[in-house]
């Protein structure tokens, strides 16, 4: 069941669009934290030892949500990989889930590396 592309997958040369999300999602071990820093849609908080740490360790690394509110998401073509269409995971992160492993977004994800 492929689909055609979305407007940010082929406006963007395959840089953005949920079949790019979905391979960035892949490569970071379906790990949204690792895939929201790889598309930048956070930025890095202040780092302090969590409590029991003597140095930091990976869960003492903070980081913060852009806000779309304060105008800090990027809409051009200088945005990283991914990092559009922008898609709320502040109520919860099953839409965006769903999305990425909907059989469409699958199917295309493969065709984009034929």
């Amino acid at each position: 069941h492929r689909v055609p592309p979305s407007f940010p997958q082929a406006g963007s040369g395959g840089k953005y669009g949920y079949s790019r999300q979905r391979e960035i999602y892949a490569r970071n071990g379906k790990d949204l934290m690792k895939m929201y820093e790889a598309m930048d849609w956070v930025t890095k908080g202040q780092d302090k030892p969590c409590p029991g740490c003597d140095t930091l360790c990976p869960t003492c690394v903070t980081f913060n949500y852009r806000s779309w509110k304060n105008d800090e998401f990027i809409y051009n073509i200088d945005a990283a990989d991914g990092h559009l269409p922008l898609t709320s995971t502040l109520r919860g992160t099953k839409l965006l889930t769903n999305l990425l492993n909907h059989p469409a977004v699958l199917d295309n994800a493969k065709g984009a590396r034929r």
